[in-house]
């Protein structure tokens, strides 16, 4: 009995290797950058990581795509980051162009127990752009909606982050600990101001953490993209390894019976 026992864990020990072999990259895509691509004239964001392939996360109640970033950033200090940013492949714009975002609605909130445009604190999400130029987000609205994000390379490609920070328009210094969520939206020129050469793309969702634990946080974006009642769909990418999977059971399946009619 005991190699039977082994020849199970052996088995086990492999399945559970390989579920965390194919879904780590969902963990560790959390944070990951905005990858714009053109569909036709207009900008568009794609609905995978175009680095890890993995899926986009996806407002459910809006359709809109959904990325995240922590206002803990290392690089930026206890009320700020750079993430997530915006790149391209190269090829996908024309060079020299200028890469503008557009921010659109206003501040929401995560209380705890659902999303609203109700603060705290008349707290804001401030964004500066290339040019420090400061857009800012409230729960009444947005004060100069539109920034400048890059300038394309001779590639035609991009990779770049503006500053998000989050602060009190009281001036009191005084921040609540919660999920926050704005929309931009991304749009080409010709030159900081000029025409329009690749046309505004849908709106996507970006939340980001103040002070949450990542349990809590969890809960803010699963109210988002799983809302009760509703059946989330199988990543394409995780086909694949559910039929692997599928294939080793069936295998482990098979020797055990074998191994059980040898034993009796």
């Amino acid at each position: 009995m005991l190699s039977l026992l082994d020849h199970t864990k052996h088995y086990l020990l492999a399945i559970i290797t390989l579920l965390a072999a194919v879904t780590s990259p969902f963990a560790s895509a959390q944070h990951a950058d905005i990858w714009l691509v053109l569909n036709g004239n207009q900008t568009a964001v794609s609905p995978n990581n175009l680095e890890t392939l993995a899926p986009v996360k996806i407002d459910w109640a809006s359709g809109k795509l959904l990325f995240t970033g922590d206002f803990d950033d290392i690089g930026q200090g206890p009320t700020a980051t750079d993430d997530p940013g915006l790149q391209s492949e190269p090829g996908t714009f024309n060079a020299g162009v200028i890469l503008n975002f557009r921010a659109v609605g206003s501040l929401q909130f995560w209380n705890g127990g659902g999303w609203n445009n109700t603060v705290v604190d008349q707290e804001r999400i401030q964004i500066e752009d290339a040019l420090s130029n400061i857009t800012s987000i409230n729960t009444a609205g947005i004060t100069n909606a539109e920034g400048a994000i890059d300038l394309i390379g001779g590639d035609g490609s991009v990779h770049q982050h503006v500053d998000f920070s989050i602060d009190n328009t009281a001036g009191n210094g005084t921040v609540a600990a919660g999920a926050y969520r704005v929309e931009l939206e991304f749009y080409l020129t010709d030159g900081v101001g000029g025409p329009i050469v690749h046309t505004t793309s849908q709106p996507v969702s970006l939340v980001f953490n103040y002070q949450l634990a990542a349990g809590e946080f969890a809960s803010a974006i699963n109210q988002l993209t799983q809302p009760q009642g509703v059946n989330v769909p199988i990543p394409g990418i995780m086909l694949p390894f559910l039929a692997s999977l599928l294939v080793i059971v069936v295998v482990f399946s098979r020797s055990f019976n074998r191994r059980i009619k040898e034993i009796s």
